[in-house]
């Protein structure tokens, strides 16, 4: 019979220590700032070549809001992303703007998730974009869904997350524009950001 109690209370006592290690919020809203390395230089070769042109971008400006469910006691959470990415560039007598959104499907996998939050983390997305050449805009056409893989970083001071991440993105677009003949905007490349948040119940 003691030997029962002092087992049961070793089990409450282990359950209670492992529990502030999964504490945390159900729900995490972020937000997040930083630049995606793409170069779409097969579109802008054809441009330059077309119009004696030399416009050259370098990278985009990139910006997201994450909404997260985490699911009590595993480590795997799900959540979806709203983003921005934008880039500009100017030749002799032409600029360029090519704006991109899209909504992906998110996963992640936290290795270590206590005051600091590590792991992978995997995204599947529905982009659609514009080309704009001298203010005149025309739709780019994508080539497939975007895939994402990155490493995510950060930590849980209470309600507020501060955070990283940093990988690569696939995405690819086709030109629709009656000057030019089809054309690839590759926009896929490295990225990274920093995120800010608050979690939630």
């Amino acid at each position: 019979m003691m030997k029962r109690l002092v087992l049961s209370g070793l089990m409450l006592l282990a359950v209670s220590t492992a529990l502030p290690v999964w504490a945390g919020g159900l729900l995490e809203v972020r937000g997040g700032v930083g630049l995606l390395s793409a170069n779409p230089n097969a579109f802008e070769n054809e441009f330059n070549q077309t119009f004696n042109e030399n416009l050259g971008s370098s990278s985009f400006d990139n910006y997201n809001v994450d909404v997260f469910l985490n699911i009590p006691l595993c480590p795997l959470n799900v959540g979806l992303r709203r983003e921005w990415m934008n880039t500009k560039s100017s030749g002799n007598a032409t600029d360029s703007e090519i704006d991109v959104n899209q909504l992906m499907v998110l996963v992640d996998w936290r290795l270590l998730d206590n005051v600091v939050y590590v792991g992978p983390i995997v995204g599947v997305g529905f982009p659609k974009g514009d080309l704009k050449i001298n203010g005149s805009k025309t739709s780019l056409d994508r080539n497939h869904l975007t895939y994402s893989l990155a490493g995510e970083a950060g930590l849980k001071l209470g309600g507020f997350i501060l955070g990283a991440e940093a990988g690569y993105s696939s995405m690819s677009f086709d030109t629709q524009s009656d000057d030019l003949n089809k054309t690839t905007v590759n926009l896929s490349g490295f990225y990274g950001k920093a995120m800010v948040g608050m979690s939630f119940f």
